[in-house]
């Protein structure tokens, strides 16, 4: 019901919200909450695709990551690890990823396995750059703090003494001093 409300807003078909500006910012969370928990049946999602999404490049990739069912998903992440740019920029790789990184996926635990499996050689193969839209975009948005330090763990024991994953040692003693701060943090919750 609440998620009828809002597409209905950004119809400007909600009269009690017609006086609340939809900023652009709002409104892409909005389309990018709709695509990622899959709330709205396939044809309102084609809808908003169509009305909203077509001309723009980070939606129009952003929505086809989400709407990706698991063999889509993992061509993608194929191509995610061995990078050519000529499947695609920076950008679009970015986009498509986000998409891809569904917290609400029931595969969001195999993508997160296959990240930890796959980053060393993203890292070897890729420019700074690319290796870090990889990270950014695609580190598991899963809500377990002990696999992610255990993960961390396991790869930082892999390059403790290399010189050349520099870069990559500092993204992941941040995101384990985040999942170590989440963990001491559960016992309240």
């Amino acid at each position: 019901e609440d998620v009828q409300l809002l597409v209905k807003w950004m119809q400007k078909k909600n009269s009690s919200l017609s006086h609340v500006t939809l900023s652009g910012v709002l409104m892409g969370r909005i389309i990018e909450e709709l695509f990622l928990r899959k709330i709205l049946s396939d044809s309102e999602r084609e809808n908003i695709r169509s009305v909203y999404i077509r001309s723009h490049p980070y939606y129009v990739n952003f929505a086809n990551g989400a709407s990706s069912d698991l063999e889509s998903k993992l061509s993608l992440w194929a191509k995610f690890v061995n990078f050519k740019p000529s499947d695609g920029s920076h950008f679009e790789f970015s986009c498509l990823m986000k998409g891809v990184n569904n917290p609400h996926d029931a595969n969001i635990g195999l993508l997160a396995n296959k990240f930890f499996d796959d980053l060393l050689t993203v890292f070897e193969n890729n420019e700074n750059e690319y290796s870090n839209i990889f990270f950014t975009n695609l580190f598991p948005k899963v809500h377990n703090p002990d696999f992610i330090i255990e993960k961390i763990g396991l790869l930082m024991e892999q390059i403790r003494n290399t010189e050349s994953y520099a870069n990559l040692k500092n993204l992941l003693e941040e995101k384990l001093h985040y999942a170590k701060i989440c963990k001491s943090l559960q016992k309240f919750c």
